[in-house]
């Protein structure tokens, strides 16, 4: 019983370290992925239908690298009093993207629905996920596990240090929470259909 206590507290921390490692090796937003047709950035929070500064900065990392031939996505439900997509797609019009080069997903509340919700949009199309850096290790599993095809990831993150290392601490939680949900949903236990 001692030894899954300790195994059960050392495995957030493990995963927690690892997810940093990796995430370290994801290159900053800013430079373009020209193999990308999408540009999929995954909400960051919004409070009273203001964006949080998460979601800002995913919004304007996404903007500076879009291409010419490249569109938009932006997906996260939350409402308050709209979504997290709509309040992005908002700010990168008033960053200058024509609204024809935008696509919302609203319904989601979380980043596998991010991706489930997104799938009809984004099908066979070539991915570049943005997002915190402590949260494109999970996002990509989640999309990959979703049938689509993510060639790269952008981080847009804080530059305080405290925030980062919560954040991550946070994340080797929601890392396994998350393989729990993909196993109940691959084996129909919870129905992640849009209600």
């Amino acid at each position: 019983m001692r030894v899954l206590l300790i195994a059960a507290l050392l495995l957030p921390l493990v995963t927690s370290a690892v997810i940093a490692l990796r995430a370290a090796l994801i290159p900053r937003a800013g430079d373009p992925v020209p193999q990308a047709e999408i540009i999929v950035v995954l909400g960051g929070g919004v409070e009273d239908g203001a964006l949080k500064g998460a979601s800002t900065r995913r919004v304007r990392a996404a903007v500076e690298m879009l291409g010419p031939n490249q569109r938009l996505h932006f997906t996260g439900g939350l409402p308050d009093p709209i979504s997290e997509a709509a309040a992005m797609a908002r700010l990168a019009e008033e960053l200058g993207v024509a609204p024809a080069r935008i696509s919302v997903e609203s319904e989601s509340r979380n980043t596998i629905q991010n991706a489930l919700f997104s799938r009809e949009d984004l099908a066979g199309r070539r991915l570049v996920l943005v997002s915190s850096g402590f949260h494109l290790p999970r996002a990509q599993l989640l999309f990959r596990t979703a049938g689509l095809d993510v060639v790269a990831l952008r981080r847009a993150e804080s530059a305080a240090p405290l925030r980062r290392a919560w954040s991550y601490l946070r994340e080797g939680l929601s890392f396994w929470l998350n393989l729990g949900r993909v196993a109940a949903w691959r084996l129909g236990i919870i129905d992640y259909s849009r209600s």
